[in-house]
């Protein structure tokens, strides 16, 4: 797959063909927690809100294979939890930003994120 690296109006990725719809990648649930419930919402909201005025649909791609409910934030070396968000919570606030801006939330195992891309962007 050719690849343009370029600034887009949101997300990261996109068809220069068709940017109708765009993926924002996260890292790990950790990075989207941080996103939505932390210091980060406001500039978070603000891409959603942009992409809903443009008609874009956005697809937030969640590197981690586990399911939100499911997932138990990792540790520091000091034993104390990553993230203080409950997934019940994260989960909560995903739903309410669905319903709120249309941003869609899916996951998938690192190793498949590209695969998921482009499936997501129509095939190639």
């Amino acid at each position: 797959v050719c690849v343009i690296r370029a600034k887009l109006y949101v997300g990261d990725y996109t068809r220069l063909d068709n940017m109708s719809v765009c993926i924002d990648t996260k890292k790990d649930w950790v990075e989207l927690a941080g996103n939505i419930c932390g210091g980060q919402h406001a500039r978070f909201r603000n891409e959603c809100i942009r992409a809903q005025n443009a008609g874009i649909r956005l697809i937030i791609l969640v590197e981690e294979e586990t399911p939100i409910l499911e997932w138990i934030s990792p540790k520091k070396r000091n034993g104390e939890n990553i993230s203080n968000v409950e997934p019940k919570t994260l989960a909560k606030a995903m739903a309410t930003m669905t319903e709120k801006y249309g941003v869609e939330f899916r996951n998938c195992d690192k190793s498949k994120t590209a695969e998921m891309i482009i499936k997501i962007l129509g095939g190639i």
